[in-house]
């Protein structure tokens, strides 16, 4: 019953915005039943440029602004309501149907585009530079704003050594242009960027292409570089206190598997303030002193937290180890039987 009702609410909504949208989307649901993919009447507003330099001096002092209704797969929509532009400030003037045209040097300025049905308002932006000079843009190369910084990060561990970032800057023949630009990635499963600021961070290890792109004073520019997101050189394995299933406290590892590159450090936390924790390495030779904590090589004697203070809890509930050789590993607790292993990457 709940699904017939469910059918039925959804082919009332696809009939309704195929309305509003002037046919564009078929009939809603067949005779027996089938609701339309719900993403064939999602509605989107898509601008196409986003980033744009320009001139007051003719003809580098318009651009031509083209609103795309679409669906949920991005397919454009025909039919759709008027949309309307709108511009931040008088630096530059916008017609009815999207033609900006510099009249004031400005260093950013919005023009939004916005698009109502119904009781929703769809919209997009495009952010403006204002030249008062001629052209001055001969090259466009994208690059982190160090250009002697590299191409690498590392993905987020644990302790002292966090998730990387990277800042991107477009350069004109060395210079750094302060022109509005627009940042994508290819694969955000690997890294994420800011779409204005150029920032970006490591999401997974692997390997993505990162896109710059502006439109100044006529001509499209597009440039791009690739990262790569290493292992963690640097991980955190927490110690904690559980009830086993006879009532007796045991110690866990968690994660009971972790992945580091090579010469990483991994850190083994104490958390409990009462209970002793040790690390039994199947190979203890691999386990060397840490450039992070050192605290001694192969395994980890049991020890107990001081907790005299926050520095000494701090200083006294760690223990690390390097690890340079590729390879998987494991460990236990010779005091509860607990296991854990992690992997080291070249």
């Amino acid at each position: 019953m709940r699904n017939s009702i469910l059918t039925a609410r959804l082919a009332v909504c696809a009939a309704a915005m195929s309305a509003l949208v002037g046919g564009a989307v078929a009939g809603c649901s067949s005779d027996s039943g089938t609701a339309t993919d719900p993403r064939s009447v999602y509605l989107s507003l898509t601008l196409n440029h986003h980033s744009v330099a320009l001139s007051v001096i003719q003809p580098y002092d318009t651009v031509q602004l083209v609103a795309t209704p679409r669906d949920g797969f991005g397919n454009p929509l025909t039919g759709a309501p008027a949309v309307t532009y709108t511009a931040s400030d008088s630096a530059v003037q916008v017609t009815a149907d999207g033609k900006v045209t510099a009249k004031f040097p400005s260093s950013l300025t919005r023009v939004v585009v916005t698009m109502s049905v119904g009781n929703v308002t769809h919209a997009d932006t495009v952010m403006l530079y204002v030249n008062a000079g001629p052209p001055d843009l001969t090259d466009f190369t994208l690059s982190t704003a160090d250009p002697t910084d590299s191409l690498k990060m590392a993905a987020y561990g644990f302790g002292p050594v966090g998730g990387d970032t990277k800042q991107l800057a477009v350069f004109d023949d060395g210079t750094m242009l302060f022109i509005p630009v627009s940042y994508s990635v290819a694969d955000p499963k690997v890294a994420i960027v800011d779409a204005r600021a150029g920032l970006v961070s490591e999401v997974l290890p692997g390997t993505t292409t990162v896109y710059a792109e502006t439109y100044a004073y006529g001509v499209e520019h597009r440039d791009s570089v690739t990262f790569t997101v290493t292992y963690p050189i640097s991980a955190q394995v927490v110690i904690q206190e559980q009830t086993d299933a006879h009532g007796h406290k045991i110690m866990i590892f968690n994660p009971t598997d972790i992945v580091i590159q090579a010469y990483g450090n991994i850190q083994w936390y104490n958390s409990s303030r009462t209970m002793a924790a040790d690390v039994v390495f199947d190979d203890p030779d691999v386990a060397l002193e840490s450039t992070v904590f050192p605290s001694g090589t192969g395994n980890i004697d049991a020890w107990t937290v001081d907790t005299t203070d926050f520095i000494t809890i701090f200083f006294t509930s760690l223990k690390s180890r390097q690890f340079v050789t590729p390879g998987t590993y494991h460990y236990h607790s010779a005091q509860y039987g607990s296991t854990g292993s992690f992997t080291v990457k070249p």
